[in-house]
């Protein structure tokens, strides 16, 4: 097997990633825990069969904040593996050095290998702890920006369906707000961010329809499309 291979087989050992399912093509460590996708990401790359280059990155999924497929432009399968955060957690977050080289013959194998397992550790700990529910997600990442403690995303459209949604799910009070800031931004943006761009003339649809959604449940459930019981006669 090659060094990549040999570095999952080893990771799959691992106490931290016992509740992990290893998905091999998204290079991915996945685990479904409560709302979230915790997903240990191995990003890498090949020189020349020479060398390898390594860098795990921990990325986190809200699944009750994904209401907007019917919307999006993009594939059901790129929507499938998506992330509410990504690079939720990274090695120099947490003052660790992150990348890493291995030889391809192997030589160095242990040596390297000892300090990429410390920063997966590490890596697991924090997403799973900073980020437990929509709630966490919400106080950390969305309320900072509502308040204008801290700026919105510039990039990408999928953050202002998980900010509003999260908002509607943990303080709905505040969503008037959230709203109008965020369309304010988004204004902004739609002269040059090709993201923002694609749903020009569809906001007031898309808000009305999660303005309508009811998360009691623990998902995004249209009123709309539940169908009425059919009643037999006797």
């Amino acid at each position: 097997m090659n060094v990549y291979e040999r570095i999952v087989e080893r990771l799959k050992e691992e106490p931290c990633l016992k509740d992990f399912e290893y998905v091999k093509h998204r290079y991915s460590f996945i685990m479904k825990k409560g709302e979230a996708n915790i997903m240990l990401r191995l990003d890498h790359y090949f020189t020349f069969n020479l060398f390898m280059g390594l860098h795990p990155v921990a990325d986190v999924f809200f699944r009750n904040l994904h209401w907007f497929e019917k919307f999006s432009y993009r594939s059901p399968s790129d929507q499938r593996y998506s992330h509410t955060i990504g690079a939720a957690s990274f090695p120099r977050k947490l003052g660790m050095e992150g990348d890493f080289t291995f030889r391809y013959d192997q030589e160095d194998f242990e040596e390297v290998y000892s300090k990429v397992v410390v920063v997966v550790r590490a890596l697991v700990a924090d997403i799973t702890t900073t980020f437990p529910t929509i709630e966490s997600y919400f106080n950390v990442v969305v309320r900072p920006e509502m308040n204008g403690e801290e700026k919105f995303p510039d990039n990408g459209a999928d953050w202002v369906f998980e900010y509003l949604a999260a908002c509607r799910i943990v303080e709905p009070e505040s969503y008037p707000k959230l709203k109008e800031r965020i369309m304010a931004f988004i204004r902004k943006q739609e002269t040059w961010e090709p993201n923002i761009q694609a749903y020009i003339g569809k906001w007031d649809d898309i808000f009305t329809y999660l303005e309508r959604l009811d998360f009691s449940s623990g998902k995004a459930v249209d009123p709309l499309a539940i169908k009425p019981r059919r009643v037999k006669s006797k």
